[in-house]
């Protein structure tokens, strides 16, 4: 199609064709404006024979240009300290990032200029694979420290130092930072504490590192039974604490248990962010300090320009099948809704079909709801009814099976004082009743009575006791 005298792109063409033939409008797009550069901006004009048409036309117009359609951001918690290793020089690593995900990936304005530091960082993107991505590339540029205190062998002392050749021959190797602090020279086991740093992409690197060094120092090659040590320190928000330890700690006692790490986070009382993953062993440290990374705290978001408040039941299930927090807020523009969908990272994959399901939500309306809870509702009754009726012929049986025991009007009694709990009324009365009935009239047989021949008196038979009137149901 050519307007204005430009071309645009057919798909664009296509589109507005056929919102042009479904609402009976016409559709003309022209450049008439121009941005501060000079470069044309495309303009859509509609015309229509009717308001209805006319706000038909326009919002599916809008819900196809509209550019946070397909938006969707991640947030996660990044030390501050660290968002310079994400940057890179004159912010080429970032650019680097962007460029390879196609996501747009924020810091916060504040750690410029404020005391106030912020760990926030997002990734926002219209491709989920993308933004995980992204998000797997950020965690792997940040540094890795591991730190150890080790026993310095005699006559060693002096040589403990970072540029020492054998220190920088091990930093060279394995392109990784060493730094010598704590030096405890005054004992009789002179001690100083190692810290190896490296990106945590290099994780094998930093591994052989340590190893090398604490042979260097001690003189010992590193085995499961050295009494040493190890201990990484990363930073998580204090607000975030708790989340990340679970409700009673339960997500630490996995980590343990998974791992043989023991994870020591600050006091409430405390403003620290430091939390401490340490054991004797080196492998277990670092795979507590893995394990932990997993259960730090993850948050999309997303728009949708329907009310999902009509939908709180359906995002209740959501809620309870994923193990996720879903909470929705409505934006200042109307009629358009923010959903945010906390998880853990380790959890991330799941965050694509959640949202797959929630947008799917508004093409079911009220009456689908309506609908589901009625099945709900009726399924319920049908097994209770189902359930009642199993349970009043489980009775009858039982019943029928003490039957031939009742062979007197007193056992009868008695039984049904034993049974009384067992049975309800409606199984057990008629049973008294056909019982003692026939009971009764064995007994006049027997002795040629009958309710006229006792002028009134009472009728004892087999120890129950008879009332002789007109609605006696044993007479009839």
């Amino acid at each position: 199609m050519n307007q204005g005298g430009n071309e645009y792109h057919p798909s664009l063409s296509q589109f507005l064709s056929r919102i042009s033939i479904e609402t009976n409008c016409h559709v003309n797009v022209s450049n008439s404006l121009r941005d501060r550069q000079g470069n044309e901006i495309p303009v859509l004009k509609v015309r229509a024979t009717n308001q209805k048409s006319l706000e038909v036309a326009s919002a599916l117009i809008m819900e196809r240009l509209d550019p946070h359609r397909d938006k969707m951001t991640f947030n996660i918690d990044v030390p501050y300290n660290d968002h310079s290793y994400i940057i890179g020089k004159d912010g080429t690593r970032i650019k680097q990032l962007s460029r390879m995900t196609g996501c747009h990936i924020h810091l916060p304005d504040c750690n410029k200029t404020s005391n106030k530091k912020s760990n926030k960082l997002s990734i926002a993107g219209t491709d989920f694979t993308a933004i995980d991505k992204a998000r797997d590339q950020i965690r792997k540029s940040l540094p890795l420290n591991i730190g150890f205190k080790a026993q310095i062998k005699s006559g060693k002392f002096v040589i403990i130092d970072t540029a020492s050749a054998e220190v920088q021959a091990v930093k060279r190797k394995y392109r990784v930072d060493v730094t010598f602090t704590n030096v405890i020279a005054n004992t009789r086991y002179p001690e100083v504490t190692i810290n190896v740093k490296g990106g945590r992409a290099q994780l094998e690197e930093i591994e052989s590192a340590t190893r090398e060094l604490y042979q260097f120092v001690t003189e010992e090659k590193l085995t499961t039974n050295s009494h040493v040590m190890f201990a990484i320190t990363i930073d998580v928000s204090h607000s975030h604490h708790q989340y990340v330890k679970g409700k009673n700690n339960c997500n630490l006692k996995v980590i343990n248990q998974r791992s043989g790490a023991m994870i020591m986070f600050p006091s409430h009382e405390s403003n620290s962010n430091q939390v401490i993953i340490q054991s004797r062993n080196l492998l277990s440290t670092v795979m507590g300090w893995q394990e932990l990374m997993g259960y730090l705290p993850l948050l999309l978001s997303f728009d949708v320009n329907f009310d999902i408040n009509g939908h709180q039941s359906r995002l209740q299930r959501l809620e309870k099948e994923f193990g996720v927090g879903i909470r929705t807020r409505e934006k200042l523009s109307g009629h358009v809704y923010t959903v945010l969908i906390k998880t853990q990272e380790r959890h991330s994959t799941y965050l694509q079909e959640i949202r797959q399901r929630i947008l799917n939500f508004k093409f079911m309306n009220e009456n689908n709801l309506i609908n589901e809870n009625k099945a709900v509702l009726t399924l319920a009754t049908i097994d209770h009814h189902h359930h009642q009726q199993q349970q009043q012929q489980h009775q009858q049986e039982l019943a029928a099976n003490i039957n031939p025991l009742m062979m007197s009007n007193c056992g009868m009694m008695n039984l049904a004082a034993t049974y009384r709990n067992a049975f309800p009324t409606n199984v057990l009365q008629p049973m008294i009743d056909n019982n003692m009935k026939t009971n009764i009239k064995s007994n006049r047989s027997n002795l040629n009575l009958n309710c006229q021949s006792m002028n009134g008196s009472s009728i004892s038979g087999g120890g129950g006791f008879h009332d002789q009137s007109s609605n006696c149901s044993l007479c009839q």
